[in-house]
């Protein structure tokens, strides 16, 4: 799964199946919900891949994969690319050995997309200690003075405030290892990232993220080397690592994960889990990590145009949040801005409500309003200013907010007209 930045939708390419074989459809996610696409053209069926957006040509890449077949078998070696419509093979005179379940990350500074270890075959024992890259046009071996040695599904990421791609855990087939060493690779070497208390525990197949509104590198899940199914939650800001409390996806590995740049949140989606006696059963949930405004409705025009309603960022725990109302009336120093917790009924009156009767023609109200804050207004924009309590328990809670701008006199009977509305989830 990778993040279309021109699209502004998430897409997701194939998996493994439940019990066996892979999919090879391809999903889009516009933050509210999934779409399955029909392009004309499409990889093979594969499970074990990854995918990361190539933000200089606006191109989805995907490499490899496992095979499907349920006894196992060699791993995909081809590369394709997403142009938000349709997917195109790309032909390139090298590439890296058959590889599945490996790291993968793009340097965006470099634009180069990196590539870490894998599996060649889920029949063989062993697992790639290979670096490449992939410039656009080709793949390129590197060899670096040192890496992380061969590894069975790391977790990778580039840090766009490091300038590095930062690789955490992974399984060593040969001697049965994991680790979870902190490596980053500034695209001439590896190196061992000296941390500052203490370090998630050794995993193989859990995903890491890049969160860019909090600039840090997000990890969630994996397996130990006992097969337990791990459900904690991990940043990592280059220096130290932090969990994080609250609501979580739960216990999985070997998920999508990817970062919306639109609605400054990570997402995941699916993965496996182990059940009691070794079983496991695959996920098809959907999971967003981060704070959340996402506009909503439309308002209704007034003298000076229809207020808008937005903020910069979602609300995270901790931070003093803030929401703008604009095109407002510039006489007047105050507006209103509504909150509340359901945009479905208010006093038993389903939601939307027509407020045509209330003397507001053509505008609708959008939420329970349970909540009203006066706000300074100052050239036709008001803000407000909202502290957010640093408690995880407040991790994950929706509102809903709307603005008022007052009108002058004679405008229409309510005096004001309403702006569009927004619906807002508690973040880290």
């Amino acid at each position: 799964m990778a993040f279309h930045d021109v699209t502004g939708e998430m897409v997701l390419f194939g998996g493994l199946q439940p019990t066996f074989g892979a999919y090879a459809d391809t999903f889009t996610w516009d933050g509210e919900q999934w779409a399955q696409l029909a392009p004309a053209s499409a990889p093979p069926a594969r499970g074990g891949a990854q995918m990361v957006y190539d933000s200089q040509r606006a191109v989805c890449v995907l490499y490899g994969g496992t095979s499907p077949s349920a006894i196992g078998g060699p791993s995909f070696s081809d590369t394709w690319e997403w142009d938000g419509s349709t997917w195109t093979q790309r032909t390139t005179a090298t590439a890296p050995l058959r590889s599945g379940r490996y790291g993968m990350a793009y340097d965006s500074v470099r634009g180069r997309t990196v590539v870490y270890g894998g599996v060649q075959s889920t029949m063989l024992l062993g697992a790639s200690n290979q670096t490449w890259e992939c410039d656009g046009t080709n793949w390129l071996l590197r060899n670096p003075g040192a890496n992380p040695g061969p590894l069975d599904g790391p977790a990778m990421c580039y840090a766009d405030t490091l300038v590095k791609t930062i690789l955490f855990g992974g399984f060593t087939p040969v001697s049965g290892t994991l680790t979870n060493t902190t490596w980053a690779f500034d695209g001439t070497n590896w190196t061992t990232v000296p941390i500052v208390g203490g370090s998630p525990s050794p995993r193989y197949n859990a995903r890491m993220v890049f969160d860019a509104a909090r600039a840090v590198c997000v990890l969630h899940g994996g397996v130990t080397a006992a097969g337990l199914v791990l459900d904690d939650t991990w940043t990592f800001n280059g220096v130290t690592w932090t969990q994080e409390l609250g609501t979580s996806p739960g216990p999985r590995h070997s998920f999508a994960f990817a970062f919306d740049r639109l609605r400054a949140s990570s997402v995941l989606y699916g993965g496996r889990n182990a059940l009691a006696g070794g079983a496991t059963t695959t996920l098809q949930d959907t999971w967003t990590n981060g704070a959340i405004y996402a506009p909503f409705g439309s308002g209704c025009p007034g003298s000076f145009g229809e207020p808008v309603l937005r903020s910069v960022s979602g609300p995270r725990l901790g931070t003093t949040f803030t929401a703008s109302l604009f095109q407002l009336v510039p006489s007047f120093p105050i507006a209103l801005i509504a909150t509340g917790f359901s945009n479905t009924n208010w006093l038993g009156q389903p939601l939307p409500l027509d407020m045509t009767s209330s003397g507001i023609p053509g505008c609708s109200l959008f939420l329970s309003p349970d909540r009203l804050d006066v706000i300074g207004a100052s050239s036709g924009v008001g803000t407000l200013l909202l502290a957010i309590p640093n408690d995880p328990y407040f991790l994950g809670v929706t509102f809903y907010q709307q603005g008022f701008s007052f009108e002058l006199p004679g405008f229409n009977a309510f005096g004001g007209v309403l702006s569009n509305a927004a619906r807002a989830v508690i973040g880290n």
